[in-house]
């Protein structure tokens, strides 16, 4: 009987927030960059909103994420992922869309210019082939900045050895950390 009085809440709960969403409301309040809640209505943050706009023109001068990232987060002192621009980029609440509802809150760019930039996203996609076990991922953390090291190889050309080594991302990817070093994985199973 329990059970089914939690599942009747839980159901009450969810199209409630469904008739919200269809009703233009705010069902959270977490907000992504440049966007903040106010009187329960999604609206473009005045003091950040201009980020998301030059982050979605930037992809369009450069039609690369990482070039993207880069530009940004120099252009803006930020230290932004690669991981977080492109969520940001790919969210449709940045052309006031969610879940299928067009006009659910004022957009920070157009909806051209969303898809544009989704199809960008989709061109600069390169697929790798990564079957490769990395014993200590999400255990070694960077001693200079605090983040997870991640597992990567490298394949030399004469003996076709593959040399698996970890090393940091936010060094590796946009510079924000000083740690170049790369840890070979032999010498942390040794070690351990």
């Amino acid at each position: 009987v329990a059970q089914q009085e939690r599942d009747r809440c839980s159901e009450r709960i969810k199209d409630v927030f469904e008739q919200r969403i269809k009703e233009g409301y705010a069902v959270t309040g977490a907000m992504p960059l440049g966007l903040v809640i106010s009187d329960h209505k999604i609206i473009p943050d005045e003091s950040t909103s201009y980020i998301i706009a030059d982050m979605f023109n930037q992809l369009e001068l450069c039609g690369s994420v990482r070039q993207t990232n880069m530009i940004i987060n120099a252009k803006h002192n930020l230290s932004l992922s690669y991981a977080t621009v492109l969520r940001y980029l790919k969210n449709p609440l940045y052309c006031g869309m969610n879940r299928g509802i067009e006009n659910y809150c004022q957009g920070i760019v157009t909806k051209e210019q969303w898809e544009n930039a989704q199809r960008l996203i989709k061109m600069n996609v390169r697929a790798r082939e990564n079957n490769h076990t990395y014993v200590f991922s999400g255990l070694i953390k960077c001693g200079h900045c605090g983040r997870i090291m991640s597992g990567n190889r490298s394949t030399t050309k004469n003996t076709n050895y593959d040399y698996k080594y970890f090393r940091c991302n936010k060094a590796n990817q946009n510079n924000s950390c000083d740690n170049r070093a790369s840890i070979n994985q032999n010498i942390i199973e040794d070690y351990l």
